[in-house]
C-alpha cells in the first residue's frame, strides 16, 4: 500500500492544479438547475455522481503529479533520537572492530557485540511499542 507524503508535496502547484481543473466543474454547477427537466430526481442523482467523480480524478490527478508517494513502512514512523545514537554507537564500535582485524575475543569484540545487542533490543522494543 501506498501513501501520499504531504509533507514533502508541491503544495503551491497542487493548489494552484486543482484550483485551475475544478473551475469548470463549478461552472457546471452554477448552471445546474434542479427544477427543470421531467424526471428531475434522477438527473440530479446522476449529475451529482458525475460532479463527483470528476471532483475526485482532479483532486486524484492532481495528487499524482505534485505529491510523492512511498509504501507504508518507507519510513520508519516510531525512529528517535535514542536509536539514532545507538545506531551511532555500534556503527563505530564495529569499524574499530574491523580496524582491528575483527577478533574473536577481547574489548574490541565485547564492546561491539554489546553495542549492537542494545541497539537491535532497542530496535524491536520501539516497534513492538508502536
Amino acid at each position: 500500500m501506498r501513501r501520499l507524503r504531504w509533507d514533502h508535496a508541491d503544495i503551491l502547484n497542487y493548489y494552484h492544479s486543482t484550483g485551475f481543473y475544478l473551475q469548470p466543474i463549478l461552472s457546471e454547477l452554477s448552471q445546474f438547475e434542479l427544477g427543470s427537466g421531467f424526471d428531475h430526481n434522477r438527473e440530479a442523482s446522476q449529475f451529482i455522481e458525475y460532479v463527483y467523480e470528476n471532483i475526485v480524478s482532479v483532486l486524484h490527478d492532481s495528487a499524482s503529479n505534485y505529491v510523492p508517494k512511498h509504501h507504508v513502512n518507507f519510513y520508519k514512523f516510531w525512529w528517535s533520537q535514542k536509536l539514532s545514537c545507538l545506531k551511532e554507537k555500534a556503527i563505530i564500535s564495529d569499524k574499530l572492530w574491523k580496524d582491528a582485524g575483527r577478533p574473536r575475543s577481547g574489548p574490541l569484540f565485547s564492546r561491539r557485540s554489546s553495542d549492537k545487542r542494545a541497539y537491535k533490543s532497542a530496535i524491536r522494543k520501539h516497534e513492538s511499542a508502536q
